[in-house]
């Protein structure tokens, strides 16, 4: 039950040719996995990092801005989200360990 609600994002750096991008990947024993790509300006190494989708979704739904900037440096570390060019709102998201 609780893998179900995990979503794994993996994030990479694109090259000369392409932009860079983020994998949104999820599995449930009961209706399957799905995974999307969604294109990204991707600073740093690449990561591979797990959220709770109901805390990720809750706060997508709390900044209300079309952009936003994720800052995480180990998948094991909180990361931080903040609106691109808003200030006055930041999230603390824990990632899932052990996935």
């Amino acid at each position: 039950r609780e893998s179900a609600q995990t979503v794994k994002l993996t994030i990479a750096r694109g090259d000369d040719v392409s932009a860079g991008h983020i994998i949104v990947a999820a599995a449930s024993a009961e209706t399957g996995d799905n995974a999307g790509k969604v294109d990204a300006a991707v600073e740093g190494e690449p990561l591979e990092i797990a959220f709770n989708v109901k805390y990720l979704l809750e706060m997508l739904g709390a900044v209300g801005a079309s952009h936003v900037a994720l800052e995480a440096t180990t998948p094991t570390t909180p990361a931080m989200v903040r609106p691109v060019g808003e200030d006055g709102f930041i999230h603390v998201l824990m990632p899932m360990t052990g996935r």
